[in-house]
């Protein structure tokens, strides 16, 4: 037996196999996965600027994460979520 014969075949998720995330009404877990993670990434561009806004190198990456974490919002349909929170880092601080 092949190791790709033990995995099965997947059946199609329905709306009502998706678990949906606590305190968060209307988003699933992995649509709360990936906001969480562009939230962190936030997080940690706003700790660099904080540290060291000197090392280009650094923002530059964080700058490519936070595309892919955007990117993935809006891949699993927390776009406009996603788009709001990267608005919110991006005003001034008063």
């Amino acid at each position: 037996m092949r190791p790709s014969d033990q995995l099965g075949h997947p059946g199609e998720v329905s709306e009502d196999t998706v678990a949906q995330a606590p305190g968060q009404p209307g988003l699933t877990l992995l649509q709360q996965h990936f906001l969480d993670g562009l939230h962190r990434t936030i997080a940690k561009r706003e700790q660099q600027v904080k540290v060291d806004a000197a090392d280009k190198f650094a923002l530059r990456l964080l700058a490519r994460a936070l595309y892919s974490a955007y990117m993935d919002c809006v891949a699993n349909g927390v776009g406009d979520q996603a788009s709001a929170a990267l608005e919110k880092a991006q005003a001034p601080a008063a």
